[in-house]
């Protein structure tokens, strides 16, 4: 089949989980025999090299009636007959959805819990943009706010499901535990046949036949965005242990619009290194413990992602679908307790016999979402829409 992935930047796979988990896809698909093809409206700075084809929409701008010209066009000439939208929970789905005409068929996939951050959203707004003085007065008023805020966050959402179902033929869910919100949101156009649910995969890498010592570093991987990774409360969580754990250290992997922030607030903090836009498999392979801080995840990648090079994860108990990966309550925390997550990492750092259960428990979620599983879905997927 010819198979198109869409997205408003390119699929870097070192810049974030929704670039990686499309590479492994798309890898995997061409493998068995697929075309496979990459639509982006956003040109990035440098180009970097990508194992497929990239297209770029005229404009930036994914309302542009030219790009709407232009999409339905290329569809049609290249003879596309699946498209993936991988932002499926946002507004660029007005452009990427739009086949009309054309033979394509559509899979949205949300990568966030369809509620996002609705569940969470007195912590949302109760987080500090920065420390400036406006940012204090402008919270204050957000908090001021919040019913009617959260009202209307809700009725957006609401507007966009219900808009999607009428808009797609397939919506891709990461975990089962979020089709009662999809189908709350989505209220009478909730249309079941259409939800399926297949979970980003996990790659377990080729291991050495002696695999070097595991040094004491605990892991942060992620975008520098403190709307929804909330990186501040990894530093909260170092200022905690630090002193415990002497002879540890604290590596932060990524780059984002918030990293310069984070940087300042680590001012008098001891070992940490932050390593801007990285490869993390380097990184998974030499630490010991990862920590998840996000206030809201569809999957959580880095999860999975660390499990699979040997590295026992934590996270905060904060999207439902944490609990398909993680089913240890050891190392699950209570949102957004920074007290708690700073005992339980060092009950995992100090206590051998609760870093071996950890690593034990690993091994069943790591051969459910193995690729080859999870490209089994996705085939059959398309065997459902393209008869």
């Amino acid at each position: 089949m010819n198979i198109l992935f869409t997205y408003p930047t390119v699929f870097n796979p070192i810049i974030g989980g929704v670039e990686r988990v499309t590479d492994l896809l798309a890898n995997e698909f061409a493998r068995r025999g697929h075309n496979i093809t990459y639509a982006n409206h956003i040109r990035p700075a440098v180009m970097p090299e990508l194992p497929f084809r990239t297209v770029f929409f005229p404009s930036d701008d994914y309302k542009s009636s030219i790009n709407h010209s232009f999409y339905r066009d290329f569809l049609n000439e290249s003879d596309i007959d699946i498209v993936i939208n991988q932002c499926g929970a946002h507004g660029d789905s007005i452009l990427y959805n739009n086949v009309s005409s054309t033979k394509a068929k559509v899979i949205s996939v949300l990568h966030l819990s369809p509620s996002m951050n609705l569940n969470n959203y007195w912590s949302k707004l109760a987080t500090l943009k920065n420390d400036t003085f406006k940012e204090h007065v402008k919270r204050i008023g957000r908090l001021v706010l919040f019913q009617k805020l959260k009202r209307d966050y809700k009725n957006r959402l609401k507007g966009h499901y219900r808009w999607l179902f009428v808009n797609t033929d397939k919506i891709c869910l990461l975990s089962n535990r979020v089709r009662s919100e999809l189908a709350e949101l989505a209220g009478d156009n909730y249309d079941a046949s259409k939800v399926v649910t297949i979970n980003n995969p996990i790659v377990i890498p080729n291991q050495p036949s002696s695999k070097p010592e595991r040094e004491k570093i605990i892991l942060w991987v992620g975008r520098f965005d403190l709307e929804y990774k909330r990186p501040d409360l990894c530093l909260k969580i170092w200022k905690r242990i630090s002193k415990t754990l002497p002879d540890w250290q604290l590596i932060m992997v990524g780059d984002g619009k918030d990293l310069n922030y984070i940087k300042g607030k680590a001012r008098g903090l001891e070992r940490i290194t932050f390593t801007g836009y990285a490869d993390p498999e380097p990184y998974y392979d030499r630490a010991k413990i990862l920590i998840l801080t996000s206030q809201s995840e569809g999957w959580g990648m880095v999860l999975t992602e660390a499990m699979s090079h040997g590295v026992v994860p934590m996270a905060f108990d904060s999207f439902l679908a944490v609990r398909d990966i993680i089913n240890d309550e050891t190392r699950l925390v209570t949102p957004f307790d920074t007290e708690e997550y700073s005992r339980k990492i060092l009950s995992l750092a100090q206590s051998p016999e609760t870093y071996a259960n950890a690593l034990r428990d690993m091994t069943g979620v790591l051969d459910k979402f193995s690729l080859s599983r999870t490209v089994d879905k996705w085939e059959n997927t398309f065997s459902s829409l393209v008869k």
